[in-house]
Formats: structure tokens, C-alpha cells, sequence
């Protein structure tokens, strides 16, 4: 049985918080059976409050520019686990390649993937994808012994997110929450605010800014500048409690969409990244979402104020994508990920 469990996790400016999230609910999910957890990665002081708050102690990674997922990121990882005494090392970051997973394997150590794209063949004990596309990928083992856990069944969300009741769908549209995730490169927010003054409805607007994000001082212009009653919250914890809040939330593919269908918020999704497109259209296939596309495609901004202006006056369709949601992630994806990770031998 797996006791304690090293995390080697990116998280921070242009990667944003979606990894550590993920990681940070299994480690709550391997709490429930005894483990103990650490985490390693570089130092960004929102994801050490995070990991604190948690109660986790922290290791630095301290890599140079360009060694991540190199030989100097496994060593450090090796050395992290021994003088842990972790026996598993659950991996989740995007510059980690098959040979570092085999190196970890070769160590002696249990080795866990969080993986979204299937890009070559794995070695490790267990690979989670908990995205909507994840069986549709062509995830294969080297060793043949690799426990693939794919689908929304294993989408790892924090505990508040478990079996949330089904939610009353008002018949007006009072509170709209727009987030697009902890970063911020392409300064969205701002222009989603903009977007919303186009719109109909009498609504307010819940404005979070991540972490990471550098647009926060012209999120707070357009929102003095804006004809409804925004709120600007800059880098909160955790965004359940306005999930619940919100008759409609806008927001960024991502994890964040798997936290909204789990409370049961209709959403209006769009994707900043290509790797969030397959979860997009899978998502929004299954009726969980309504789809803007891209935000890099021709007219995005006219297809959202249309689609923004179709859900606020369509109580039936946001009953359904909140129903839709709620069927498919019921967020105890951490508790069955965390359960086939302690059984490795």
C-alpha cells in the first residue's frame, strides 16, 4: 500500500492552476486512506498558499531555464522521493516525456501520469486523463501493465465538489461569474466584460482574476467602466461558492469547466488554448456546454454576446445544461483515482 506520495507538478505564469488543482484533489483523496503527500515544484508564491492551505509541506524544484522534463528534473525527482521516503511519484506536468516516466520506473518507484494529450506510449503504473475526449485518445503501454483510468468518472476535483444536490434554475438571470482560469496572457477578462455591455438582461457580473494573471488593473478599468455592477476578485482559492452563485458562468476550457458541470452551473465555455479544443467539443457534444469556439476564430465575440443573449432568456436550455453536468461529473474522481493508486504493489 502506498503511505506517502511525492507530487511533481507545474504550475504558475503561462501554465496556470490546473495541474496543481488536479494534484491537490488526489492528494485529498490518498488523505482519506493514510497517505501523506509532497509536493515539488518551482516556487510561485499562489501555489505555495495553496499547497499550505492544504497542509502539505513543499520542495522547490529550482530548475535552470530548459530543464524541464531533462535529466537534471529527474534526478531532482528521484532525490526528492528517496529523501521523502515515497515510494509513488504522481507526475503532471507537460514537459515530461516517456523517457523521465521510464526513469522514475527504473528508480523502483510506483509511478502515476496525469496526461491530457496521449502523445506517446507510457510506462507508468497508472495514466489519468479525466477530460470528456480522454477515451478517444490512442493511450498506449510500453510495459503492459499500465492501468489507464480515462473519462469524467476520474475527473479529480476537490472534495467540495462531490455529489453536489441539483440546483434550482431561476427563472431570470440576476448573476453571470466570467473566469478564464489563473492566467491570464491574452488579457481576456477585460474584453469578456466588454462583451457582456453588449448584452441583454439585467445581470451583474463576477469578474475573477487568477493568480498569475498581469491584466488585473485593466480588468478593474473595464469594470468601472461598465454599465452593470461588477465585482473584480482577484486570485481566489477556490470559486465553488460562485459557482453556486452564478445563473450563468463564462469561462475558459479547462478544469474549471468540470468544476462548473459538477455544481451544476450553465456555462458558455471557449477555448483560450489548443489543447482545451478536444475537451470543448466533447463537452459540448454531451450538452454540458454551450461552445463559443476559439477565441482566436473569426467573430468570436459576436458568437458569444448571441450565445450569451440566447441562455438568459432560455430558462429550459440552462436547465439542461445543468442536469447534463451533473450526470456526468458527480466529482468523486479524486476518491476513485487515489483508491487504485494505493492499491500498487
Amino acid at each position: 500500500m502506498t503511505s506517502r506520495v511525492l507530487f511533481r507538478v507545474d504550475a504558475g505564469p503561462g501554465i496556470g492552476l490546473g495541474h496543481l488543482r488536479r494534484c491537490l484533489a488526489l492528494a485529498a483523496g490518498l488523505a482519506d486512506h493514510g497517505c501523506s503527500c509532497v509536493f515539488l515544484l518551482e516556487e510561485h508564491q499562489a501555489a505555495r498558499n495553496r499547497i499550505e492551505a492544504a497542509g502539505w509541506p513543499i520542495e522547490v524544484l529550482g530548475l535552470a531555464p530548459g530543464q524541464a522534463g531533462g535529466a537534471a528534473d529527474l534526478a531532482r525527482v528521484r532525490a526528492a522521493a528517496s529523501a521523502a521516503g515515497a515510494a509513488t511519484v504522481v507526475v503532471d506536468s507537460y514537459a515530461v516525456a516517456a523517457g523521465f516516466l521510464a526513469g522514475l520506473r527504473a528508480y523502483g518507484l510506483r509511478v502515476v501520469a496525469i496526461d491530457d494529450l496521449a502523445r506517446e506510449s507510457f510506462s507508468a503504473h497508472v495514466v489519468v486523463n479525466g477530460g470528456i475526449q480522454a477515451s478517444r485518445l490512442p493511450y498506449r503501454s510500453t510495459t503492459g501493465d499500465t492501468q489507464f483510468l480515462l473519462g469524467p468518472a476520474y475527473t479529480m476535483l476537490q472534495p467540495g465538489y462531490r455529489e453536489i444536490p441539483p440546483r434550482p434554475i431561476a427563472r431570470d438571470v440576476r448573476h453571470v461569474l466570467v473566469t478564464v482560469g489563473g492566467d491570464d496572457t491574452r488579457n481576456l477578462t477585460a474584453d469578456l466584460l466588454t462583451c457582456l455591455d453588449r448584452t441583454s438582461g439585467v445581470f451583474d457580473v463576477r469578474a475573477v482574476v487568477g493568480p498569475f494573471s498581469c491584466a488585473g488593473d485593466r480588468v478593474d478599468q473595464a469594470a468601472r467602466g461598465s454599465r452593470r455592477a461588477v465585482t473584480v476578485v482577484h486570485g481566489a482559492a477556490d470559486l465553488r461558492e460562485f459557482m453556486l452563485e452564478a445563473d450563468i458562468a463564462v469561462s475558459a476550457a479547462g478544469q474549471t469547466l468540470y468544476e462548473l458541470a459538477a455544481a451544476g452551473t450553465p456555462t458558455i465555455a471557449f477555448a483560450v488554448a489548443d489543447n482545451q479544443a478536444g475537451s470543448l467539443r466533447g463537452l459540448a457534444d454531451a450538452g454540458v456546454v454551450r461552445s463559443a469556439g476559439r477565441v482566436s476564430d473569426p467573430g468570436f465575440h459576436d458568437r458569444l454576446a448571441m450565445l450569451i443573449d440566447s441562455l438568459t432568456s432560455d430558462v429550459g436550455a440552462r436547465a439542461g445544461l445543468s442536469a447534463a453536468g451533473q450526470r456526468l461529473v458527480d466529482g468523486r474522481g479524486a476518491a476513485r483515482v487515489a483508491g487504485a493508486v494505493v492499491a500498487l504493489r
